[in-house]
């Protein structure tokens, strides 16, 4: 996939710190701002693929009152806004599901970057010292179709029925599939902080679920070893042992 710099906002002063390049297929589960008169400083936490979470070096100065901003399992980037002039004065986020509260200082002028249509968020780069001098936002164009791709597409693995796990329902089985999760193999190898992550970022209503077992169950399935699923299925309630 290719890569493309939209316009940097900011000043010219402090360090060019280069890019911070999103790892392909990862997500964006949290960005931490430290701010104050300014934007001090920015940080990202990701959640790749397999469920093991990473972050950016932190860019900016040491200082501010430090705010995390947690996004959920299908809440994506969509662009940024604030003020900046010599430095970058104020910031908000906005994604797909909201526009978050602008944290920072009075001054600057009025900004806004989005990201394209078709493209997705793939990092930033700018400048940085005692505070986020400057600030452009990397995006990612998906890649071209080939005769290649389009085989590929054309073999990809169907889903499985996830509510014949115990403890699945249709919402949760949405939830899953929603996150990427949507075999019994991928079940199977999910972590329990991943699956925990999920439901808690899904609301109140699905923090009770018991997701312990889903694991073992989807181990089983994924084999097609039915005898040995409801073998164990009759031990659980709620997808919990008794």
């Amino acid at each position: 996939m290719s890569l493309t710099q939209l316009t940097q906002i900011g000043g010219l002063g402090g360090k060019d710190f280069g890019t911070f390049t999103l790892p392909e297929g990862a997500r964006i589960s949290a960005v931490r701002l430290a701010t104050g008169n300014f934007v001090d400083a920015i940080q990202f936490v990701y959640t790749l693929p397999d469920g093991t979470q990473g972050e950016s070096p932190r860019f900016g100065g040491g200082t501010g009152e430090f705010v995390t901003i947690e996004l959920a399992a299908d809440e994506v980037i969509t662009g940024f806004s604030g003020r900046a002039d010599w430095y970058i004065d104020a910031l908000s986020i906005k994604t797909n599901k909201r526009t978050t509260d602008l944290v920072g200082g009075d001054g600057g002028n009025v900004f806004d970057i989005a990201i394209p249509t078709g493209e997705t968020f793939a990092g930033i780069y700018g400048r940085a010292d005692w505070y986020l001098d400057a600030l452009g936002v990397l995006t990612r164009a998906p890649a071209k179709k080939t005769k290649s791709t389009t085989k590929k597409a054309k073999a990809k693995v169907k889903a499985d029925d996830l509510k014949k796990i115990e403890g699945i329902g249709p919402k949760i089985a949405d939830l899953l599939t929603t996150a990427g999760i949507d075999t019994f193999a991928k079940l199977a190898n999910a972590e329990q902080a991943t699956l925990r992550g999920i439901l808690d970022a899904a609301g109140s209503r699905y923090r009770i679920a018991n997701c312990t077992t889903w694991p073992e169950q989807a181990a089983l399935a994924a084999t097609g070893d039915m005898k040995a699923l409801k073998a164990l299925q009759a031990e659980l309630k709620g997808g919990k042992r008794k």
